[in-house]
């Protein structure tokens, strides 16, 4: 009888993830959904960092929906305190203890030396804290991405140092199209837009008209400019438009028009004793002109905010208050849609709305001031009567007012930045000293 012997085969060992090849780990981390998870995946080991990082890689990724990580609150106290900046963290961020990362302390002078004015994406940008005198003149600026800890300085418009600034704002490229502009951070894409009032030499009576200095890092040139040496300083200003030209629109002094807000992708301006609005397109930099219908003449024009929500459909609500302090809504579409008819949606009388919330007092709303607006976005809108001591809000799509107990503040939110910053430490971590990193690391060598 013949015996046959096998030899035992060796015991394989359990299959990993550090067993698939890179194209198929492009594959499973291609799936992820949330640029905070996509940072922690990079964060995993050296290998998924350098599957993450690279360029062809990120490119494939589609850009997920924004994420908020939270707003920046400037908190008004008296004229003897200063404004206090703090950073509320979004409950859908779950940003855990990394909300740190969102201190302006590395500025130059640390955040004390300035005053948030504006904020697009992941960037803010921040006015030079002046005194009261030159706080309306062409101020420094600075534009930074608080997660990336990146800034750039921008020095003023010499030639426009001493004019009047009716508004400084911050835009952003929007390239949703092409793969490698999804590879460009915010820091490469954006513009600064400052609105100024320039007087008319030798008119009376104060007339001025109104022009945008836009400061672009990336243009050299531009056919549409007046200054034909922006490669200094990169700031430019903009030619008004032949429609523009023909209005002739001219504004007797800086307190002719307010702020309204910002709508439909445009900034929007009153002007006083006129029925017309002053828009600013943030795309193309230039003012055109909005007429306003009989029947929101004589109304105390509040706010602009966008219409459903989304600034790309180009609807847009004009929040109207009248001498009784009764509140309405009208509608438009600025262009693209319909025909330019404006609609009144809703209406409210504030008087008898708020009579039964806490608080309320009888003489709020007799002495025929209009109220005032604390606040405003797609979602709603807080007022405070004249004496500014009580406040409420009133929701824009059920006009439900309630009492709103918050501190009287102007929100700025702040996305985490798209493409993600990856610093994923897989050493021991020297700022903390307490092992190896598990999110994204501060370290200076990280």
């Amino acid at each position: 009888m013949v015996m046959r012997t096998t030899r035992e085969s060796p015991v394989s060992s359990p299959t990993t993830l550090h067993d698939l090849p890179d194209k198929l780990l492009e594959l499973i981390l291609l799936r992820i959904t949330s640029p905070l998870w996509l940072v922690r995946a990079a964060a995993t080991c050296r290998r998924w960092r350098r599957v993450v990082a690279n360029p062809n890689f990120l490119r494939h990724i589609a850009r997920p929906p924004h994420l908020v990580a939270g707003h920046y609150h400037c908190r008004y106290h008296s004229k003897h305190h200063p404004n206090r900046l703090a950073f509320v963290p979004s409950p859908t961020a779950a940003l855990g203890a990394n909300t740190r990362r969102f201190s302006l302390e590395y500025l130059p002078g640390g955040s004390s030396s300035w005053e948030l004015i504006d904020s697009h994406s992941s960037l803010l940008l921040l006015a030079k804290a002046s005194s009261a005198h030159r706080r309306r003149s062409f101020p420094d600026l600075v534009v930074c991405e608080p997660v990336t800890r990146r800034f750039k300085l921008i020095p003023r418009m010499e030639e426009m140092k001493h004019q009047h600034c009716l508004g400084v704002f911050l835009h952003d490229h929007d390239y949703p199209t092409t793969m490698d502009a999804r590879a460009c951070s915010s820091m490469s894409t954006y513009r600064v837009i400052c609105v100024v009032y320039i007087e008319c030499n030798g008119v009376s009576n104060g007339l001025g008209a109104v022009r945008a200095c836009v400061f672009d890092p990336n243009r050299s040139t531009r056919r549409s400019t007046w200054n034909q040496r922006p490669h200094a300083t990169r700031w430019y200003m903009v030619k008004p438009s032949r429609a523009m030209a023909r209005c002739g629109v001219h504004l007797r002094g800086t307190d002719s028009v307010r702020f309204l807000g910002h709508a439909a992708r445009a900034w929007f301006w009153s002007i006083t004793d006129d029925d017309t609005l002053l828009v600013l397109d943030e795309g193309t930099a230039e003012f055109e002109i909005l007429r306003l219908p009989d029947c929101i003449r004589g109304s105390e024009l509040q706010v602009v905010v966008d219409g459903d929500g989304d600034p790309y459909n180009g609807k847009l609500c004009v929040i109207c208050l009248d001498r009784g302090n009764d509140l309405r809504v009208f509608a438009t579409w600025r262009r693209g849609h319909g025909n330019g008819e404006w609609v009144l949606e809703k209406s409210l009388r504030l008087a008898a709305a708020t009579a039964g919330l806490a608080g309320y007092k009888e003489g709020y709303f007799s002495n025929g001031a209009a109220a005032k607006v604390v606040m405003a976005n797609t979602g709603a809108v807080t007022f405070t009567p004249v004496e500014e001591t009580w406040m409420f809000s009133v929701d824009l799509k059920t006009m439900e007012v309630a009492h709103w107990k918050g501190v009287m503040s102007v929100a700025y939110p702040c996305e985490l930045p798209w493409l993600p910053t990856l610093r994923a430490c897989v050493a021991h971590c020297k700022r903390q000293g307490r092992g190896r990193c598990s999110h994204i690391c501060i370290c200076v060598d990280a």
